[in-house]
């Protein structure tokens, strides 16, 4: 029921933007009918009545909307008074056209205020729907890895199991070593490649209990892992051998590439309490030393 009331709500808005887009392309082609068919005497009055019109477009799209409907009450006003003054004074008979003019300035704005208000719903929208997509999503879409929002999130559970039962775990992170200038190197394509190899290295070195995380668009990666201190300097130097194997990235670019990473650990203690972020920066502090 819900589902069916949203996608009338979005027929309704889509159906109401058609319309105002209509009534505007529809009064801006009379009124330059109206200039390019008019009589040498009127020539001037409708070029500056399609000039008024412009500007009045102008003030609508740049959202200064009471500037707009101030000044295209002021245009109807001041035409119709000049009109009548030269009908009540000279007798000038006025043209039809004339009629014509006061229905394009009310009909034209009007259709382009629909327009922009319609639009900019939509617009507004698609912008929380997209903010409320970003705060959901736990997963890169290129590695298939968790998140850096999914790694605090775990960490922070992890951390308060360890306190309460006391098994050891900790958080490493692995960095690519002269990233900017691999970036340089390799194309958009083969940097993805490149952070996907990285990823699958490292889930294939690590323990199926280890859970390995995709924490930003740099290839960095991050590692709660379940052993002591003994055990995740040897998970370190197996990490650091996979990633040096000749043939590690092998395919992702036509020359021989090189890739060194950074790797840092701590060991989870009760000091840190089940407060993730200060647990995260204690090994980025670790890594700043590892160069």
């Amino acid at each position: 029921m819900k589902q069916s009331i949203k996608l009338s709500l979005s027929g309704r808005i889509l159906l109401l933007q058609d319309i105002g887009m209509l009534l505007f392309l529809t009064c801006l082609f009379v009124s330059t009918m109206i200039v390019v068919f008019s009589a040498e005497a009127l020539l001037t009055q409708n070029v500056l009545m399609l000039l008024a019109i412009y500007l009045t477009v102008i003030l609508v799209v740049f959202r200064a909307q009471y500037a707009a409907v101030v000044l295209d009450g002021f245009q109807i006003l001041a035409f119709t008074v000049y009109k009548l003054y030269f009908y009540a004074s000279e007798q000038i008979p006025i043209e039809k056209t004339a009629y014509l003019w006061l229905l394009l300035l009310l009909i034209l704005p009007a259709g382009l205020f629909l327009f922009i208000r319609e639009f900019s719903a939509t617009e507004t929208a698609n912008s929380v729907l997209r903010r409320q997509v970003e705060e959901l999503t736990v997963i890169d879409p290129l590695t298939g890895l968790e998140n850096l929002r999914s790694m605090y999130s775990n960490l922070a559970r992890t951390m308060a199991l360890s306190s309460r039962n006391g098994t050891d775990m900790g958080l490493m992170l692995i960095k690519l070593r002269y990233f900017t200038e691999l970036r340089g190197i390799l194309t958009t394509r083969g940097f993805e490649r490149l952070r996907q190899r990285l990823a699958e290295i490292v889930q294939d070195t690590l323990r199926l209990e280890d859970r390995v995380y995709s924490i930003d668009q740099d290839g960095s990666i991050g590692v709660i892992y379940f052993c002591g201190s003994d055990g995740a300097s040897a998970v370190k130097g197996r990490l650091l051998n996979a990633i040096a194997q000749k043939n590690a990235f092998e395919g992702i670019t036509d020359k021989p590439l090189r890739v060194e990473a950074r790797i840092a650990y701590a060991q989870y203690d009760l000091s840190f309490g089940t407060d993730a972020i200060p647990f995260c920066r204690k090994v980025e502090s670790e890594l700043q030393y590892d160069v």
